[in-house]
């Protein structure tokens, strides 16, 4: 117990002295969020700071638990973290230098690619259903991985469109998944960046930007194999329930633009949130986005089988997307 304190007043003490300096870091990387009155319509610049800070207290956390062996699964080693790293370089370039769509998916590819060939342990090898339904991938394990990954990733990253909304999907989705299997593991050492996040990102004094996106969305897409490899979560379709919202939006702006003659990962306003957003207020859409994420995914509890949570879902999310569209097309006529 003693050790826990101690690991938690260095763990403030560090997020303390990054929220003190965040404006000069944000300045000695020239790393802002600057509004256009297009897309980004914040009235001053914000520090894009978040995907640094996070990554950050990961590298602080494996440091003490060197020391002190405070992680009980071996899974935040230097290994992954390394990766955290590079992924993070790839989000910190594309927040300065807005990478063209398609080098960026390259990159994503190349990225993920690398990562499970030297963590053979991360490859989904099978899908397992709640209906006792399952498929061997086979040949097709690391392309269905890399598929997965690089897709979270993108639908993650384009859920991020209003202070809160990705920050709170993650911590509500990790404390989904820990509080399942009975184990808060390294959530416990998170606590202090997350409400470091969520002050800051509430008061338009940090944004995630891409590189923290990709950080976030990593750290969920890692979790989650790695649980279901070991069998702490059995089916694959309770992930696919934990993570379809932000996959539907994705799809659905991928046709849309496709049928524009657009790149389907190009940043527009079109997003689910930005349609709840000119119908209600910050604060509503915000609560609304939460309740059809998790809903569904609570009423798991009540059911064996996954298969009515996730109808429930695609019909939130469709009625939802029915009445915004509906509502702007007749405000407009």
């Amino acid at each position: 117990m003693s050790n826990l304190i101690y690991i938690y007043i260095i763990l403030v003490i560090f997020n303390l002295v990054l929220f003190y300096f965040n404006f000069k870091i944000a300045h000695k990387l020239d790393l802002f969020d600057k509004p256009d009155n297009i897309r980004k319509l914040h009235t001053t610049k914000v520090p894009l700071t978040g995907g640094l800070f996070f990554l950050l207290n990961l590298f602080l956390i494996f440091i003490l638990d060197t020391r002190f062996q405070i992680i009980y699964e071996n899974f935040l080693n230097f290994n992954i973290l390394i990766f955290y790293f590079f992924l993070f370089l790839l989000g910190f370039y594309d927040d300065k230098k807005n990478i063209n769509p398609n080098i960026k998916l390259l990159f994503s590819v190349l990225f993920f690619l690398f990562f499970i060939f030297f963590n053979k342990n991360f490859v989904i090898k099978e899908l397992i259903f709640s209906s006792d339904f399952k498929i061997e991938l086979g040949f097709f394990s690391i392309p269905f991985t890399i598929f997965c990954f690089v897709i979270f990733q993108n639908a993650f990253n384009m859920f991020d469109g209003i202070n809160l909304q990705n920050i709170l999907y993650f911590i509500f989705l990790i404390l989904i998944i820990y509080f399942n299997i009975f184990n808060i593991n390294i959530l416990v050492f998170l606590i202090p960046v997350l409400i470091l996040l969520v002050w800051m990102n509430a008061n338009n004094k940090l944004f995630l930007g891409d590189s923290g996106s990709y950080l976030l969305s990593f750290f969920i897409s890692t979790h989650l194999i790695y649980l279901f490899n070991n069998k702490e979560i059995i089916y694959s379709d309770n992930i696919f329930l934990f993570l379809c919202i932000p996959g539907f939006d994705l799809l659905r702006l991928a046709i849309f633009r496709i049928s524009k003659k657009q790149h389907p990962f190009r940043g527009d306003r079109e997003h689910l949130h930005h349609l709840l957003l000119e119908r209600f207020s910050f604060l509503k859409t915000l609560l609304y986005l939460n309740a059809i994420c998790f809903v569904p995914i609570l009423l798991c509890v009540y059911f064996d089988k996954t298969f009515y949570p996730i109808i429930l879902s695609i019909l939130l999310y469709l009625l939802t997307l029915g009445y915004l569209i509906y509502n702007k097309k007749k405000n407009i006529i």
